[in-house]
């Protein structure tokens, strides 16, 4: 690793970063004039109020600050809810790959809001250097918010696209590596993908009860984009022990048929069972999931692997928004029917320049791995800016 470059690449990000003017606030704080902090606890996590927010249809309920009534049937808002992220990773070494300068890493665009009384909607479309700056959507929904008790969804995105917490959400992870358990393919029978990836669902969400969030669906595999014949169906349900401090479980099940399940000679059933946690005291959050997975093999032999991840973050705060975040994240997961195990340990400290813009270090190593394969440690440097 040449500590030089390194040094060199943080004097360089913290220079554009700084000397760039970013004063607006991203879409829905713009259009609430409310500060990013109000929803984030350090964006892009969700504070409560950012769950209450994301449940409600990027909405506050009761509140129509920012929209313009044309008539009886047709409503919009005054400052249409977009933002657009860039994101530079302008150092990325692996010891096992490549050392990368990914100036521009990849920029998304986000759209959402209320459409119409009840009806809200959401758009994510990613442009990432790998695939070619190419546009690809990856997270869109129409939502029918017809109380806090029962809201009715159809989208194509991650599982669980529209759980309000952070423990499942890779989308809003504050690294640049990725949860391993949402991304691992595990035992191969969901379509040979990743959990984290996008899927056809439709589903109903609410709150019975003020602590307790409930989510269930239907949906396609992974990367199907058209939900063919194989298909899936999911629960899960979070209990707000404090307003801070949740305790959860998800279980999803699933079919990939001989007809469009890759690289299969033969149906294979799966699933994923799991136990999560968010906990959040003063400026100290602790988060973590455990993950069973289960997938039938092409010889109708099903393999289990396991795998968990639990992280810690401390906010440094400065007039009621975060300035410095170090995270600490441990994490295993197994392949082949539980014969071949790794773990990682992943270290990160962010700067947020604003409640907006933020650029971080981040170390990853894979300190076990199986016998005979290769560890690997990787060093990235990124700067995020949403307008």
């Amino acid at each position: 690793m040449n500590i030089k470059i390194i040094l060199g690449a943080l004097l360089t990000l913290f220079v554009l970063v700084t000397t760039t003017n970013v004063s607006a606030l991203p879409a829905f704080a713009r259009k609430n004039n409310i500060k990013c902090s109000s929803c984030h606890t350090t964006y892009p996590t969700l504070t409560p109020l950012g769950r209450q927010f994301k449940e409600a249809g990027y909405r506050f309920t009761g509140s129509d600050v920012g929209d313009a009534t044309l008539s009886d049937y047709l409503q919009f808002d005054k400052n249409f809810p977009m933002s657009l992220a860039l994101v530079s990773r302008p150092y990325n070494n692996s010891k096992l790959g490549t050392r990368e300068i990914r100036a521009i890493h990849e920029g998304e665009l986000y759209a959402g809001g209320e459409i119409y009384k009840n009806v809200s909607g959401f758009l994510e479309i990613e442009a990432e250097g790998e695939d070619g700056f190419g546009l690809v959507v990856t997270s869109a929904s129409i939502t029918y918010n017809q109380s806090r008790v029962l809201n009715i969804q159809t989208g194509y995105g991650p599982t669980l696209m529209a759980d309000p917490y952070d423990t499942y959400a890779d989308m809003r992870r504050l690294t640049a590596s990725h949860y391993e358990i949402m991304n691992q393919t595990f035992g191969g029978a969901d379509n040979a993908d990743k959990m984290r990836h996008a899927r056809q669902q439709v589903s109903v969400y609410g709150r019975p009860l003020n602590n307790l969030f409930y989510y269930a669906g239907v949906g396609g595999l992974t990367e199907d984009k058209v939900g063919s014949d194989s298909s899936i169906y999911f629960a899960r349900l979070a209990f707000d022990i404090t307003q801070n401090m949740m305790v959860g479980g998800m279980l999803l099940k699933g079919s990939c048929k001989l007809s469009d399940c890759t690289s299969a000679t033969q149906s294979r059933d799966f699933s994923r069972l799991a136990i999560d946690g968010q906990f959040e005291i003063g400026h100290f959050r602790l988060t973590g999931v455990y993950m069973q997975a289960k997938d039938d093999s092409n010889t109708g032999i099903q393999a289990t692997n396991n795998g968990y991840y639990i992280q810690a973050i401390y906010h440094l705060m400065e007039n009621g928004r975060p300035t410095l975040v170090p995270l600490l994240r441990l994490e295993t997961y197994e392949k082949n029917n539980g014969q071949d195990k790794y773990s990682l340990a992943t270290a990160n400290i962010t700067y947020y320049f604003t409640e907006n813009v933020k650029g971080f270090i981040e170390y990853q190593d894979t300190y076990d791995a199986p016998t005979g394969v290769a560890r690997d440690n990787i060093t990235t440097l990124q700067a995020e800016i949403v307008f």
